[in-house]
């Protein structure tokens, strides 16, 4: 199987700072280099990934994937339980399984509303 990087291309030039913090990384990478010959190029972008993760502002979307992987996570477990619920009593205790559902499917809500406002700051 072929693997194409795909880059995309930003839909507008980048900001002054972008440009100023492009500059010091490259200087930071590339003194790095000087002293340490054998980095590869993916250990430079690992470190420039792990980086961005450990910032205030790159770890933003963090909370979100979480609440987003907790939310799939319970609407998964929901789906088993009502599949061994109906399996196992031929759907006559099916009727509990819509409240269950309700109040999962709310704190689902409440999870992912407080991870989006999380992530969009103060």
């Amino acid at each position: 199987m072929f693997y194409v990087p795909i880059v995309p291309t930003p839909s507008a030039p980048p900001s002054p700072r972008t440009r100023e913090l492009a500059e010091l990384l490259s200087r930071v990478i590339r003194e790095y280099e000087s002293h340490h010959p054998a980095v590869t190029g993916a250990e430079v972008r690992d470190a420039i990934r792990l980086a961005a993760q450990s910032s205030r502002k790159g770890a933003q979307g963090a909370g979100l994937r979480v609440a987003l992987a907790a939310g799939l996570a319970l609407f998964v477990a929901a789906g088993v339980l009502f599949l061994i619920q109906a399996r196992g009593r031929g759907l006559e205790g099916a009727a509990d399984i819509p409240l269950v559902a309700a109040v999962l499917v709310g704190v689902v809500l409440i999870a992912v509303l407080a991870a989006v406002k999380a992530s969009r700051g103060p």
